[in-house]
């Protein structure tokens, strides 16, 4: 296939009067997109004449193994990249194309692609483009780690770097300050805490006595504390604290890090002076050597060694570093342009607005993973978006099915249909719940884990740890629990899950609930 021009495109639009037809196809080769090319070939197996087209623009997808159903709702797994061709291997009905989607037409069903010998048709199509990195800098020296590829050039470029300065308090960022070795790391988090995205303070607290260690925790004698808070705005932050103090807590899939050896120049690093955090900050000005000089300013560290980058934060400090690594988030990406009478519906963040059956407002198209925005999902009460490649793959199989039964509906004859039943969606969207691993611990967040979208006079937050070993909090309200965070080997992922998707009344047992001498599943067996 031979690249063509804008003008061309249009050329071969208009003369196109027969096209390529499938019955369903699936943009984007990312987690979202091969579970639902993978789903909707499953439920297709029977039926002979149903085509399913892939449109990637890597010639690699992402794949899932080692996959385990841990609860009705928790999954366990791992992400790999294997070549399209595996699909094709598998599934006969499948076709893959290593291409660009440019134009859709949603008034003809055509698809436009960027290598444009032919034109497509669309019975149903689903949009998983994924997300992009938040924009930084287009400095050669700054890196947004988002996917394989980008983490292969951070692996080479910090072969020879010493020092590299983390922007972002999300997912990566937590991944790559645990992960990399031989390196001096300044982390700039933009909160009073680390890993925001996912833990509240009195959570973050439990693991700064690992931030310096590059290893699986080592098991650690101590006592396990149990507590009950009642919070209010004043006592969150503050009793976290206090306690904290008493007791020394396509996108990449989990545990990306492991997969890569990243280690930095320095062989001789100490490793108490491995990372130190710049709380409450963000990048202000990125600074050539030359910029640098002109500031007549003293590097943070007061290093005089002259680096190929400096970063100016918001409280003033400069770094000198040899790679700026950018983990400041995603926002939704889709470049595709849409044509038709109706234009796609996006959302602030720039999400394709989706209702609770995976449908875009334009008929037939639908969308999955990191590109969608939720916000019209009313009744999704312990369920929530939080664009993590578990729920890109929850999304894209719902999205296939949500598209093989809207096919079948119509093929009764909709005519006759004065009433198309909706349809119930998976129990996963239930509960929101997250299985990964920070700072080599097994982490599990469950439902309003941080008392998402409560007032802090609303719940209550038991807690039991035991320093450096285990984690668990619980946020219950009205007498039933709601949410829970569970660090380390707890194995009581199931007992909690079960508790909140049933909504049993706990207050019986509430002051009890994470005493570790009491086994709570006597009580609800």
């Amino acid at each position: 296939m031979f690249p063509c021009s804008e003008k061309d495109s249009v050329m071969l639009e208009e003369l196109a009067y027969t096209a390529l037809h499938y019955d369903y196809v699936v943009v984007g080769g990312g987690i979202a997109g091969v579970t639902c090319l993978e789903t909707l070939a499953q439920l297709s197996a029977f039926q002979d004449d149903i085509k399913i087209l892939l449109i990637s623009e890597s010639t690699l997808i992402k794949a899932l193994v080692n996959y385990q159903q841990i609860g009705h709702t928790m999954e366990s797994m791992d992400v790999t990249e294997q070549d399209y061709c595996t699909l094709t291997s598998r599934f006969s009905n499948v076709t893959i194309l290593n291409s660009r989607v440019l134009r859709l037409d949603t008034d003809k069903k055509h698809i436009y692609l960027s290598a444009c010998e032919d034109v497509y048709s669309y019975g149903k199509l689903c949009v998983a483009t994924g997300a992009s990195p938040k924009y930084l800098s287009d400095n050669e020296h700054v890196l947004a780690v988002r996917d394989t590829q980008s983490v292969q050039q951070f692996q080479e470029k910090l072969k020879d770097s010493e020092r590299i300065v983390i922007v972002g308090n999300g997912g990566i960022a937590t991944e790559l300050v645990y992960e990399v070795q031989g390196c001096e790391i300044i982390w700039c988090v933009k909160d009073k805490s680390i890993s925001s995205a996912f833990f509240d303070d009195s959570t973050a607290q439990f693991f700064l006595p690992h931030l310096q260690e590059s290893s699986l925790p080592k098991e650690k004698q101590g006592k396990t504390i149990s507590r009950r808070w009642k919070y209010t705005s004043e006592q969150c932050a503050g009793s976290s604290s206090a306690a904290a103090k008493d007791y020394s807590g396509n996108a990449l899939g989990p545990d990306w890090a492991m997969s890569f050896n990243l280690k930095g120049a320095s062989e001789v690093l100490k490793s108490l002076d491995k990372v130190h955090v710049e709380y409450g900050v963000e990048m202000d000005t990125l600074l050539t050597p030359h910029d640098f000089s002109m500031l007549n300013k003293t590097e943070a560290t007061s290093s005089s060694k002259s680096w190929p980058v400096y970063i100016k934060l918001t409280n003033r400090k400069v770094y000198g570093a040899d790679l700026v690594l950018n983990a400041t988030g995603v926002t939704p990406s889709c470049s595709i342009e849409f044509k038709g009478e109706t234009q796609i519906e996006l959302a602030k963040d720039m999400g394709i607005i989706i209702d609770t059956e995976m449908r875009s407002n334009i008929p037939d198209v639908y969308a999955a993973g990191d590109v969608v925005n939720t916000s019209k999902w009313t009744d999704t009460e312990y369920w929530y978006q939080m664009r993590l490649w578990s729920q890109a793959k929850q999304m894209g199989a719902y999205a296939a099915k949500c598209m093989h039964k809207h096919t079948s509906q119509s093929s009764i004859s909709p005519l006759s249909l004065s009433y198309t039943p909706p349809i119930d969606m998976d129990i996963c969207f239930e509960l929101f719940s997250h299985v990964t691993q920070f700072f080599g611990f097994k982490v599990v967040l469950l439902g309003l884990y941080n008392g998402q979208g409560l007032q802090s006079s609303e719940y209550t937050v038991h807690l039991r740890y035991t320093p450096g070993k285990e984690y668990t909090r619980v946020i219950v309200r009205d007498g039933c629990v709601v949410g829970a965070v569970l660090i380390g080997d707890t194995d009581l992922e199931e007992t909690f899950e079960n508790l909140i998707l049933n909504k049993l009344c706990i207050s019986h047992i509430e002051d009890q609930l994470l005493d570790p001498d009491i086994d709570i599943e006597d009580y609800f067996d």
